[in-house]
C-alpha cells in the first residue's frame, strides 16, 4: 500500500464549443433579454491553446478567457478576463482551490488543498484540452495528506469536478468539509445570492478587529463594523452565515465588480452530489470577496452527520461538475439576470455530455422514478389527499428520515405537483430508498421496497400512500408542521446590531430571522417571567417566540426558561391516555423536559442533551428535524407546561385524545369505546340491522366514508349479525353522488357472513352483498340507473339499453345533453382505442372516479368536459391510459384549477386549445418525454413547474398575455422601455413563462404566433438557445411587436428556413433600435444569421408607404447566407406582384449576390437570380385559390 498511486488528478477540460456559446452572452442589452452582442464584443479566436510558461505554470487560452494553473500543484492562480489581468486575489495560494477539512481519530484538524506533484497532458486538440495534476500517497505521508484517491477536473468557463476515493484498509478518517474556494480581486464589491439578497458589501479590511475597524461579537464569524471605509456600513453586523441558503435554492451566487462591470458566478446545476437533502443549508458567498461551492460541511447539522470513514469502509464519490461563469454588462441588474439565465441553461444541460470520467454516468446511463404521492389522515379526511408539493427523493437505504444526516452517497430530490405527481430524473445507477415528506403533515415517509436503478430504466411506483403517525384526534395545535419555525413570532433586532439587508424587507419578510442576536431579544421581551401560551386565546404568530432559548442573566451567563401551555378539556378521561406530540425544527445542546402542572414535579419526559446544528447562532430558521411522542395519563391532566432547556426551534405541538368517540369524543358511545373497555356490541344477539335513513346517521351526513366506517364497525363487532338493510330516502338529483360513494365504500366492508342490502324508493340504484357459494369472499352487485346519453354514428350505442360498454367497441364519440356524470363503464373498457368526450357540451367528470384503466386507448379527445374539484379526475384519467399517443384538449377550463399536469410518457401528439378567457392558469406542468408534436394555445400560466419535451420535433405555440398583463406591458412601453435612450434598461416582467420556453429547446420546427412574441418579450427571463431548430415561422400583426426577435434569431444557430406570415407589426414605422427591421446603431442580428431560405406570406397588398418592401430589402441587404427568397401574395395579377419584382431587381446591394427569389400569387409565379430578368415558371389553375398557401408552408 506504501507505493499505491492516489490519482490526484486535477484535470482541466476546455471545450471550445462550450466556451464559444458562453462568450456569446457576455454582452447583453435590455431590449432583447440579454440576447445580442454589443459592437465591441470580442469573439473567440477559433483555436484553443495550451502552453507551459516556465516550469511552474500552465496556461489555457481561447482568446477571451485565459486560465493559469500552478504546475504541478494544479491550483488556479489566474483568470484573465476583460479589464482584469486577474479576477482572483493577489496571494498565489489563496485564489482558486479545492480543500478538504479532515483529521484522524484523536488528532488535530487539518486542511488539505489537494495539491498535485505531477503534470500530464491527457489530450489536446483545437477544441479540447485535457490536463492532469496528480500525486501518489505513501504510508509515510500519513498524518500530512488526506488518505484519498483524488481526480479533479474542469472545463473552461470554468467547469470543475472531483472524484474522491478511499480504499478499504486505509486509515480511519473524519472529513467534515469538502469545498471549492475562490478568493477574488478586491474590485468585486457587490454580492448577489438571490433576487432580494444582494447589496454592496464591506471589505475584509472593514472586519479587522485588531485595527479597531470592527468589534467582536459572540462568535468569531460575526463582527460589528464601527469604522468601515464606506460609512454606510457603520454600526451594521457582518457574518458569513447571514448569506446561507438551502440546497434546493442554492443554484447561482457570486460577485460583481461595480467598476469593471464584470460578474463572477458559482453555478450548481444539480444537487445530487450535495449532502443531507434539499433543506440542508450551506454557505454561499461572503466578505473577502469569497465565493464557495460547498459539497460537505457540518453547518446547520453538526456531528449528527456521520462524517467518519472507517478503515474497512471503501468509499468513492464524484463532486460536481459545478460551473464558474464570468460575464460583462452595463449594470448589476443585467449581470445578475444573465447569470440566472446561464444557470437555467446549465440546469437544463444536466447531466453534462462532456464529462469523460467513468465514474460520471451520462444521460443514457441513468434512470427515472415516477409515481403519485398521497396522504391518508383519517382525522382530516376519509379520502386520500394529494401529497401537494411533497418533497420526494432517492437516497442511500436507511430509516425514514435518515436522508437529512446522510452524506456519503448521492441524493435525488424533486417536488411533487399539486396532485402529488412526481418524476425523479437522471438518477445514477444504484440501490436507493424512496423517501418523502409533505408540509402540513408530521413525520417522514419511506417506500417499503428498495429501488434499484439500472441504465435507461424507468420505474413507476404508482400511487404511494403515507399515513402520518396518529393516535387520536387533535385537541389543539400550536404552529404548523413544515419543519421550520418561520410561522412563529420573529422579533425586530437590537437597533445597534442590525443588518439593513434584512431590515423591513418587504420583498422577503421571512428573512427577518437572519438578523444577528435575536436569541437575546427573548430576554428583552420576557425579562423576568417566561412565556405563557393560552390555547384558544393566544396567537402563535404573535405570542410564540420562534426559538425556545435561555435567558441572558448578564456576565456571560444564561438561565433555563420554562414555557407554559395552558389549555382546557371539557371532559378528561382519567383512565385514558393522551399524547403530547412535539416536533423540533432545530436544537443546540438542548435539554428539554416536560412536566404536568407542577414546575418542580418529576418530568414525564426528559429528552437529554440533543442537537449540534447551531442553527440559531448561524441565523437559520431550522436545522435537523426531530419528532417526539410523549404519553400523558389522563389522571395527570389539569393543564400542561414544559421547561428547562438550552436552545431549540419548535416546529409545532399537538395534543391528542387517544380515546375519542367516532364523532364527538364522548366516553359513552357504542361507536368506538374507550381504551380497555370491551364493546357492548361484541355480546349482542342481534341478527338483523335496519337503518331507515342511511345518509343521516352521523353528523357528517355528506361524508359517506364515515357512515360506511360505522356500518363496518357494526358488522365487524356484532358476532350474530346476518343481514343489514340500509334505506336511502334521498332525491335522485341532489344525492346521486353520495349514493354512488356509499356503494363504493360498502364494497370494501362486505363480510363473509353478512348480507347487506341497499334500498331506495326514488331511484333505480340498489345493491346487494351476498356470500358466494364457491368462495368465502362476498361480492357487491350493482344495478345502476341509466344516464341520458346520445351516441355518435360511429359508436352505434345507447346506454339506455345497456348496463355496460359492449366488448367490441373500439371507437367512441360520447356527447351528453347536460351536466351528468360520465358512466364508469367507459373508463374501464378493454377495447377502446379512440375516445372523444364532450364535443361542446358541459360533461362532468366526477372527482370520485378512481378506477380508470383503458389499456388500449391511443387517442383521447376532450372537449368542454368539466373536471370536478380542480381537475382531480383529469390526472386519474391520464394515469389510466398506459399507451396513449395522442391527446386533444379543448376548452378545459383549467384556468380555475390550482394545478394541471399533462403527464403521459407514451404521448406523441398533444393539442391544447383554450378560449381567450381573461384568466391566467395557476400552474401547468408537462411531463411528456416522448412527445413529438405540440400545439398549444392559451394564456400563459403563472408558473410552469415542470416541462419535459425531450423528444419534441415540431411545435405550434399560441401563448398570449391576459388583458391585465397586456395593459402592464403597454404601460412599460409607454414608460420608455423601448425608446433608444432607455436601451440599457431591463424590461419589466409581467409574467413568467421562462421554464416553458426553455422546455422547447430541442424542437426542429417552430411556429410562433404574434402574441407569443410578446410572451418572449415580457415573460421570459432569458432567451433560450434552439440548437436543433431548422425552420421557424413568425406570425405578425399590427398589434404585436417584434422586440424579442433580435434575441431569438442569434439563439437559433442552425436555422435554415425563416417564414414570416405578414411583415406589418406594432412598430413597423417607428421601431428604430429595438427591432431587427433596421437598427440604426447596433449591427443587425441578421448579419450573423445562418438562414438560407426566407419565405414571406402577404395576405394583402403592399401598403402605400412601402414598409413591407423596405423590410424585404433590408433582409436582402443584411442576410449573407440567403440562397432563396420567396414572397407569396394572396391576390391575383395585382400590380403589387410586378411592382415588387421590379424593385427586387433594382436593389443596389445585397448581402448574398447568388440569392434566388420567387414572387408567387394564386395563379402566377415569377422567379429570378438577382439582379437578372424575371421569368414566368408556374401558373396554378384559377380554382385552386389556396394551393399556394399550402405550398408556402412546406
Amino acid at each position: 500500500m506504501a507505493n499505491k498511486l492516489i490519482a490526484l488528478a486535477f484535470t482541466l477540460i476546455i471545450l471550445f464549443a462550450v466556451l464559444t456559446a458562453i462568450i456569446g452572452v457576455h454582452f447583453r442589452t435590455s431590449r432583447n433579454k440579454l440576447g445580442i452582442a454589443k459592437p465591441e464584443q470580442k469573439l473567440a479566436s477559433g483555436r484553443l491553446t495550451l502552453k507551459r510558461v516556465g516550469p511552474n505554470q500552465v496556461v489555457v487560452d481561447n482568446g477571451i478567457i485565459q486560465v493559469t494553473f500552478s504546475s504541478p500543484e494544479g491550483l488556479i492562480t489566474g483568470i484573465k478576463y476583460k479589464g482584469f489581468d486577474n479576477v482572483l486575489n493577489n496571494k498565489i495560494k489563496n485564489r482558486g482551490y479545492w480543500d478538504v477539512m479532515w483529521y484522524e481519530l484523536g488528532q488535530e484538524q487539518l486542511i488539505d488543498l489537494l495539491e498535485g506533484v505531477k503534470f500530464n497532458v491527457i489530450n489536446q486538440t483545437s477544441e479540447h484540452v485535457e490536463i492532469s495534476f496528480s500525486r501518489a500517497w505513501k504510508i509515510s505521508q500519513r498524518g500530512s495528506l488526506v488518505p484519498l484517491n483524488v481526480d479533479k477536473r474542469g472545463v473552461s468557463g470554468i467547469y470543475m469536478y472531483a472524484v474522491l476515493e478511499k480504499l478499504k484498509g486505509w486509515p480511519t478518517v473524519d472529513m467534515d468539509q469538502t469545498r471549492i474556494v475562490f478568493k477574488l480581486n478586491t474590485k468585486f464589491d457587490f454580492m448577489a445570492i438571490s433576487d432580494q439578497r444582494q447589496k454592496i458589501m464591506p471589505s475584509e479590511i472593514d472586519r479587522d478587529i485588531t485595527n479597531k475597524r470592527a468589534n467582536p461579537l459572540a462568535y468569531k464569524e460575526a463582527v460589528r463594523l464601527v469604522n468601515p471605509q464606506n460609512r454606510i456600513f457603520k454600526g451594521q453586523v457582518d457574518d458569513k452565515y447571514m448569506y446561507s441558503m438551502e440546497n434546493k435554492d442554492n443554484k447561482v451566487h457570486g460577485w460583481i465588480s461595480s467598476d469593471q462591470r464584470v460578474g463572477f458566478w458559482m453555478i450548481t446545476p444539480s444537487d445530487e452530489f450535495r449532502v443531507c437533502g434539499p433543506l440542508k443549508q450551506e454557505l454561499t458567498s461572503h466578505v473577502g470577496p469569497t465565493t464557495l461551492s460547498m459539497f460537505t460541511s457540518l453547518h446547520y447539522a453538526g456531528k449528527d452527520m456521520n462524517t467518519t470513514y472507517t478503515s474497512m469502509e471503501p468509499w468513492k464519490k464524484v463532486y460536481g461538475p459545478v460551473f464558474v461563469y464570468l460575464n460583462s454588462a452595463s449594470s448589476t441588474n443585467l449581470l445578475w439576470t444573465d447569470a440566472k439565465r446561464q444557470m437555467v441553461e446549465e440546469v437544463h444541460s444536466w447531466p453534462y455530455d462532456f464529462v469523460k470520467s467513468v465514474d460520471y454516468p451520462l444521460h443514457q446511463q441513468r434512470g427515472t422514478v415516477k409515481g403519485q404521492f398521497f396522504v391518508m389522515d383519517r382525522y382530516i379526511s376519509k379520502s386520500k389527499l394529494f401529497g401537494k408539493f411533497a418533497f420526494v427523493g432517492l437516497a442511500v437505504p436507511g430509516e425514514a428520515g435518515s436522508w437529512q444526516t446522510e452524506n456519503k452517497g448521492y441524493q435525488f430530490w424533486t417536488t411533487a405537483d399539486r396532485m402529488g405527481i412526481f418524476t425523479i430524473t437522471n438518477v445514477r445507477p444504484g440501490s436507493y430508498n424512496l423517501y418523502a415528506w409533505v408540509s402540513g403533515h408530521i413525520g417522514d415517509y419511506k417506500y417499503e421496497r428498495d429501488i434499484t436503478i439500472t441504465p435507461g430504466r424507468e420505474i413507476d411506483v404508482g400511487a404511494i400512500l403515507y399515513e402520518p403517525p396518529r393516535i387520536g384526534a387533535t385537541l389543539w395545535e400550536i404552529g404548523k408542521p413544515d419543519r421550520t419555525a418561520a410561522e412563529f413570532y420573529i422579533p425586530d433586532p437590537d437597533p445597534t446590531l442590525s443588518t439593513k439587508l434584512y431590515l423591513n424587507n418587504s420583498y422577503q419578510p421571512q428573512d427577518r430571522f437572519r438578523q444577528y442576536g435575536l436569541w437575546d431579544r427573548y430576554t428583552a421581551l420576557y425579562p423576568r417571567n417566561d412565556l405563557v401560551y393560552i390555547v384558544g386565546v393566544s396567537d402563535y404568530k404573535k405570542d410564540w417566540f420562534y426559538p425556545h432559548v435561555t435567558r441572558n442573566a448578564g456576565n456571560g451567563t444564561y438561565q433555563a426558561t420554562t414555557w407554559q401551555i395552558v389549555f382546557s378539556l371539557k371532559a378528561v378521561i382519567k383512565t385514558g391516555n393522551y399524547t403530547f406530540r412535539m416536533a423540533l425544527a432545530a436544537a443546540t445542546t438542548a435539554n428539554l423536559s416536560v412536566r404536568i402542572n407542577e414546575p418542580k414535579s418529576k418530568p414525564i419526559f426528559l429528552i437529554g442533551l440533543i442537537g449540534q446544528d447551531n442553527a440559531i447562532a448561524r441565523h437559520g430558521i431550522h436545522g435537523l428535524y426531530n419528532l417526539y411522542d410523549i404519553n400523558v395519563g389522563g389522571n395527570l391532566l389539569r393543564g400542561l407546561h414544559y421547561g428547562d432547556t438550552n436552545q431549540c426551534f419548535d416546529d409545532g405541538y399537538r395534543f391528542k385524545d387517544t380515546n375519542e368517540c367516532f364523532v364527538t369524543g364522548a366516553d359513552r358511545c357504542v361507536c368506538k369505546p374507550w381504551l380497555g373497555t370491551p364493546s357492548w356490541l361484541s355480546s349482542s344477539p342481534v341478527k338483523k340491522l335496519k337503518v331507515l335513513k342511511f345518509g343521516e346517521i352521523t353528523n357528517y351526513k355528506d361524508d359517506m366514508d364515515k357512515q360506511s366506517d360505522l356500518i363496518n364497525h357494526f358488522v365487524q363487532t356484532m358476532p350474530n349479525l346476518e343481514e343489514v338493510v340500509l334505506y336511502y330516502d334521498t332525491p335522485f338529483d341532489s344525492d346521486l353522488e353520495i349514493v354512488s360513494n356509499g356503494f363504493q365504500q360498502l364494497e370494501k366492508v362486505a363480510s363473509t357472513r353478512c348480507k347487506i342490502q341497499v334500498v331506495s324508493d326514488n331511484i333505480s340504484f340498489t345493491a346487494t352483498v351476498h356470500s358466494s357459494s364457491s368462495s368465502s369472499t362476498s361480492g357487491l352487485v350493482f344495478f345502476k340507473n341509466t344516464f341520458p346519453i346520445l351516441s355518435s354514428p360511429t359508436s352505434c350505442l345507447s346506454f339506455r339499453q345497456k348496463k355496460q360498454l359492449p366488448h367490441h367497441v373500439s371507437d367512441l364519440d360520447l356527447r351528453l345533453l347536460s351536466e351528468y356524470p360520465l358512466p364508469h363503464e367507459i373508463f374501464v373498457s378493454k377495447t377502446l382505442v379512440r375516445l372523444k368526450l364532450g364535443e361542446g357540451h358541459d360533461v362532468a367528470f366526477s372527482a370520485d372516479v378512481e378506477d380508470v384503466f383503458l389499456p388500449k386507448l391511443k387517442i383521447l379527445d376532450i372537449d368542454s368536459v368539466v373536471f370536478e374539484e380542480e381537475g382531480v379526475g383529469f390526472a386519474r384519467l391520464l394515469s389510466g391510459c398506459p399507451v396513449l399517443e395522442e391527446l386533444v384538449l379543448t376548452n378545459m377550463g383549467w384556468e380555475n384549477w390550482e394545478f394541471c399536469s399533462v403527464s403521459v410518457t407514451t404521448l406523441k401528439r398533444l393539442t391544447i386549445f383554450l378560449d381567450d378567457f381573461d384568466e391566467n392558469p395557476m400552474s401547468v406542468a408537462f411531463d411528456t418525454p416522448s412527445l413529438e408534436y405540440l400545439e398549444y394555445s392559451d394564456n400563459i400560466a403563472r408558473e410552469y413547474p415542470k416541462v419535459n419535451f425531450s423528444s419534441l420535433v415540431e411545435a405550434h405555440i399560441g401563448l398570449r398575455l391576459s388583458e391585465d398583463q397586456s395593459a402592464d406591458a403597454d404601460f412599460s412601453e409607454e414608460d420608455g422601455y423601448f425608446s433608444e435612450e432607455y436601451e440599457e434598461e431591463e424590461k419589466e416582467m409581467v409574467g413568467n413563462a421562462t421554464n416553458f420556453l426553455f422546455g422547447l429547446c430541442n424542437v426542429e420546427i417552430l411556429y410562433l404566433s404574434a402574441k407569443t412574441l410578446e410572451v418572449f418579450t415580457f415573460c421570459c427571463e432569458a432567451t433560450p438557445v434552439f440548437n436543433n431548430l431548422i425552420q421557424l415561422t413568425i406570425e405578425s400583426n399590427d398589434e404585436s411587436g417584434w422586440d424579442s426577435l433580435p434575441a431569438l434569431l442569434p439563439n437559433c444557430p442552425n436555422l435554415e428556413t425563416l417564414i414570416f406570415k405578414g411583415l406589418v407589426h406594432k412598430r413597423t414605422d417607428g421601431c428604430g433600435n429595438m427591432c431587427l427591421c433596421k437598427p440604426p446603431k447596433n449591427p443587425s442580428c441578421l448579419s450573423s444569421s445562418a438562414v438560407k431560405v426566407l419565405k414571406i406570406i402577404l395576405s394583402v397588398d403592399i401598403d402605400d408607404e412601402g414598409m413591407e418592401m423596405e423590410q424585404i430589402m433590408h433582409f436582402l441587404e443584411k442576410m449573407p447566407r440567403l440562397e432563396q427568397l420567396v414572397v407569396y401574395f394572396n391576390i391575383s395579377y395585382n400590380p403589387s406582384v410586378f411592382d415588387l419584382s421590379k424593385k427586387l431587381q433594382s436593389i443596389p446591394r445585397i448581402a448574398s449576390p447568388k440569392c434566388n427569389f420567387q414572387v408567387i400569387s394564386p395563379n402566377l409565379s415569377l422567379s429570378s437570380t438577382l439582379p437578372s430578368t424575371l421569368s414566368k415558371i408556374w401558373s396554378a389553375p384559377p380554382n385552386e385559390e389556396y394551393s399556394w398557401f399550402l405550398k408556402a408552408l412546406k
